[in-house]
């Protein structure tokens, strides 16, 4: 018998012959409408449209439509998120291991927006990646990150590039919350 089940966070698989499967090849979900998704993080576009990021489901946005049912527009893990707050097409994400992605379409399309950026790999490897995301109200355009044992970096002049905030390596910079009176908006 080479039967085999498996439970993870994303529900229950069966393979019929545990010897031939890869990752993603295979398997057989058998969850039938399982609703077991962890979110991490989410937002709500200007067009009300939320979404956010989830544990081995990548990033959903909900269909306002009277199916009420998520559709997946990011892959991976999908961590932190927000969107701007003033054009509903322009939607920002996270992925494990330190990804971060622009969608200008409304998620139908992300661009990688790593450039500049520290890494995130670190000694434990608990603490991996960034760990909140911030939009200025007063500027969309700036975009603030948390990250373990990095400085917070900002994106100015619509994503041309990240600067270091403050705090050196080795310090931990908390969760950013974007102020709309404040200058620097943070």
């Amino acid at each position: 018998n080479r039967i085999a089940y498996v439970c993870n966070d994303g529900g229950i698989f069966r393979a019929t012959d545990i010897r031939t499967v890869t990752k993603t090849t295979g398997w057989t979900t058998l969850n039938n409408r399982l609703g077991i998704t962890q979110f991490y993080g989410g937002a709500v576009s200007a067009s009300a449209r939320p979404f956010g990021g989830t544990q081995d489901n990548g990033t959903q946005q909900l269909n306002l439509s009277s199916t009420k049912t998520f559709r997946s527009i990011r892959g991976a893990d999908g961590m932190k998120n927000d969107a701007d707050p003033a054009d509903w097409r322009y939607l920002y994400g996270e992925i494990q291991w330190a990804g971060v992605f622009r969608s200008t379409n409304a998620g139908a399309k992300w661009e990688e927006q790593n450039f500049g950026l520290p890494t995130a790999i670190v000694d434990d490897p608990a603490r991996q990646g960034y760990y909140a995301m911030a939009i200025a109200p007063s500027d969309p355009a700036a975009i603030y990150l948390a990250i373990y044992a990095r400085a917070a970096p900002t994106s100015p002049a619509g994503w041309a590039g990240w600067l270091r905030l403050n705090g050196a390596r080795g310090s931990t910079a908390g969760h950013p919350a974007a102020s709309p009176a404040a200058t620097p908006p943070l």
